[in-house]
């Protein structure tokens, strides 16, 4: 995933996407991106994935981990063995601005 991350903040892209889908028989894929509000801005070669509006609980890194992203999806392993999430495992999204904080939304059932 890092080597994907790399390549789209090389083209210019800086504000990355990830959307995480899970599959009961084939486990999870992940697609990373951009956000894309005009299909006009979609890049020549780049596909175009819609995430669905649903509930979603936000996580933000805290500090616990020096990786943002590991620390996000430890708090969210947490938080889901202490009951205080119930998890949809639906799309999850991974927000990496190119500056400042990750934030990860989370779909609840």
């Amino acid at each position: 995933m890092s080597f994907t991350l790399e390549r789209l903040r090389e083209r210019g892209v800086r504000d990355l996407t990830v959307v995480y889908v899970r599959h009961p028989e084939a486990g999870w894929s992940a697609v990373a991106g951009y956000r894309c509000d005009n299909i006009e801005d979609l890049a020549v070669g780049d596909s175009l994935v819609r995430v669905s509006e649903k509930y979603a609980a936000r996580f933000v890194p805290d500090g616990a981990s020096p990786n943002q992203c590991e620390d996000l999806w430890d708090q969210i392993e947490a938080a889901d063995k202490r009951g205080e999430i119930t998890r949809a495992f639906a799309e999850e999204i991974l927000v990496l601005p190119e500056h400042g904080e990750a934030d990860l939304y989370v779909s609840l059932g």
